[in-house]
């Protein structure tokens, strides 16, 4: 019988051991995914916000969030602009396909958005009923008699369902985005996050 050096049996048992460890994981990788989160799932956020603190004509922010509270006057007004904005049906803004409604919400008391502006990043300001002039819009005694948001780098108008107001002379641009809602309650809203 040939003789068969320690080196050698050290190496055929390490490499059938790696085997073995190799073929038990690959063996075990479908089982453990069945048993996770698919993929989409793994890229989502889910949190939930409670907004009953939040009163009408109210602005509170959240994280990288804002939420209004819309008063029934701004409910009673939501169309009185309408004629003066850049994209009145969301065509072409950030929002998902359930919320392309003139309040941009599943919840037409409450407007949630990211607070800045779709194509700059720049920052996004509440500005309340004729705190501001605006001799540069067309219509500018009638914009500075709604409550609004601005954007702070080109003072670009947004109503409060976060719709850009057009200006003559500007290229279109894209409404305030919003993020996917789901209402659990009346005062309870999940933000789905990806």
């Amino acid at each position: 019988m040939p003789r068969v050096s320690m080196n050698r049996k050290r190496l055929l048992v390490a490499l059938t051991t790696l085997a073995i460890v190799v073929g038990l994981l690959v063996a075990t990788v479908p089982f453990i995914g069945s048993l996770g989160i698919s993929a989409k799932t793994a890229n989502e956020a889910r949190v939930v916000y409670d907004v009953s603190d939040i009163e009408p004509g109210q602005l509170k922010m959240f994280d990288m969030l804002w939420v209004y509270r819309r008063t029934e006057k701004d409910i009673e007004r939501v169309d009185e602009l309408a004629h003066l904005l850049d994209d009145p049906d969301s065509k072409r803004s950030q929002q998902p396909g359930t919320l392309k409604n003139k309040w941009r919400s599943e919840n037409k008391d409450f407007f949630i958005f990211f607070p800045r502006a779709p194509r700059r990043a720049c920052a996004i300001e509440f500005v309340a009923p004729n705190q501001r002039e605006y001799k540069y819009y067309e219509d500018g005694k009638a914009i500075q008699s709604y409550p609004h948001f601005v954007e702070t780098c080109e003072l670009r108008i947004f109503d409060l369902s976060g719709r850009l107001l057009a200006r003559e002379g500007w290229p279109p641009e894209f409404n305030l985005t919003i993020p996917e809602t789901e209402w659990i309650s009346d005062s309870k809203v999940v933000i789905v996050r990806k």
